[in-house]
């Protein structure tokens, strides 16, 4: 049974819509959305807003590695050159003192690059400027601790940090976690172009120094540089050298510079010396260098690790033909006669140079004419290895004045002066140690013999014959084995 009409529920239509004043609206909140988005995509580029981001990164990063950085004012903005004056680097509060290092003014250029146009730049730095440069840097504090020390010179990836130096850093582990082939690249902050002026810039580690007075160095990755010094002076435990650097080629690619044809002093010639950056976040520094002494070659290369507070240092030269005049008078020896050839030498060393009795060394050298002071052989043939603060002659050959020896064994290093009373008590702890050798000699003159261990060596005189082995194990008390 169907209702009927008058009973039906009446709708009302629905009201109509203004939809020009909804799409209006719309279009407006689009518009301010993407106004803030731009405003905040800006702000960083707006000069006052970037000289405060920048000063504030840069005394976050010092303040990471164990420094404080003040710089008195900065200039310029992000699309132009911007200048930084005043600026000054010390250790914060608490930490050990030593560095202090200033510079009167850098002056910093970003490469910029429009997306698709032009190729990017393997570098965020176009040119860097640092003009007076003053100060001293030690490097005797490890400038971030490290897992361990044999991390050293561990095989980490040169493009960037090791993931536990990420970890100390909330930042990059952020964009680690976004972008999985994120890395902070020291070589991305290396600059295309740079220059340094240094009026007195002086490095220190313990007892080892190197100063440079009136210092200029530039680099381009496209055209050659320049090297000069005033002075340059290098320091340590038996050396003390100082030279005058008038001029030098450098060329720069990447993290590598290399500087060349650079006259060290008389007879003495650098050909080539290359400096590596690119495990620096690892605080390691590899180099290679090649020189020239009259006619001679010397050719090395080795790493410099800094992370620990022992120097961890690795080298391997090989001499050929190289005089020792020349030689003698780079190191500061003017005062005391050095002569002679190195017909050819190969030595090898790591470890702490401070330390050097527990470093590992070998040496074998070739060496004929030589004169030391007072000290005199027509020929000698040596190698031998430090390891584990024992001396392991494998072979001794020596020619002088009539005298023959030949000699094989293996001993503990003398004691140093500071752990002994006198000169009997060295003798017994040597001996403690154990040693063992064999030897065959003819000495006509026992005097040129004992010359060769210094003027406080006893004098000897006469002539002997020896020709046998001895032996003595550690811990025997002083009793020596053998025959004679």
């Amino acid at each position: 049974m169907s209702r009927p009409e008058s009973a039906k529920a009446t709708v009302p239509a629905p009201a109509p819509v203004a939809r020009g004043w909804s799409r209006r609206g719309f279009v407006r909140k689009r518009f301010w959305l993407a106004l803030a988005g731009a405003v905040q995509l800006a702000l960083p580029f707006y000069p006052p807003a970037w000289r405060a981001a920048l000063r504030t990164w840069l005394g976050w990063q010092a303040r990471r590695h164990g420094y404080e950085l003040s710089v008195a004012s900065i200039q310029g903005g992000p699309f132009d050159s911007t200048q930084l004056y005043g600026l000054r680097c010390r250790p914060l509060a608490g930490q050990t003192p030593g560095t202090d290092l200033s510079v009167a003014r850098a002056d910093l250029t970003l490469a910029w690059t429009v997306p698709w146009l032009q190729r990017p730049s393997p570098s965020w730095v176009r040119a860097l400027v640092l003009d007076g440069v003053r100060g001293q840097w030690d490097l005797s504090k490890p400038a971030r601790p490290a897992a361990s020390p044999a991390s050293a010179f561990s095989g980490a990836d040169r493009h960037g940090l090791a993931p536990a130096a990420i970890q100390g850093d909330a930042f990059a582990r952020l964009l680690a976690s976004v972008l999985p082939s994120f890395r902070w690249r020291a070589d991305r902050f290396v600059p295309d172009t740079f220059l340094v002026r240094a009026d007195d810039l002086r490095l220190v580690r313990g007892r080892y120094q190197a100063s440079a007075l009136g210092l200029r160095i530039s680099g381009t990755r496209d055209d050659a540089g320049q090297f000069l010094a005033r002075e340059v002076r290098l320091a340590g435990p038996g050396f003390d050298s100082t030279l005058h650097l008038p001029h030098g080629q450098t060329y720069w690619k990447g993290s590598r510079l290399t500087v060349s044809e650079l006259p060290l002093g008389p007879g003495v010639r650098l050909v080539r010396a290359t400096l590596d950056g690119s495990h620096l976040d690892h605080h390691r520094l590899d180099w290679e260098g090649r020189l020239t002494a009259l006619g001679g070659e010397i050719r090395g290369e080795g790493r410099v690790g800094f992370a620990h507070e022992r120097l961890a240092l690795e080298v391997a030269a090989s001499l050929q033909g190289a005089a020792l005049r020349p030689l003698a008078r780079l190191l500061g020896s003017d005062g005391v006669p050095v002569d002679g050839l190195i017909d050819r030498a190969n030595f090898t060393f790591r470890g702490d140079p401070e330390d050097w009795p527990a470093a590992q060394t070998w040496l074998a050298v070739h060496a004929t004419d030589f004169r030391w002071d007072r000290r005199r052989w027509e020929d000698l043939d040596l190698q031998a290895v430090v390891v584990n603060r024992r001396v392991q002659v494998h072979r001794l050959e020596l020619r002088q004045r009539g005298n023959r020896l030949s000699l094989t064994g293996e001993c503990p290093l003398p004691p140093a002066p500071a752990d002994t009373d006198t000169a009997a008590d060295a003798l017994r702890q040597w001996r403690a140690g154990g040693f063992s050798a064999r030897v065959d000699a003819r000495l006509d003159d026992l005097r040129a013999l004992a010359e060769l261990f210094g003027p406080d060596a006893p004098a000897l005189e006469g002539r002997m014959s020896v020709n046998g082995a001895l032996s003595a194990p550690p811990g025997a008390g002083g009793q020596v084995e053998g025959y004679l």
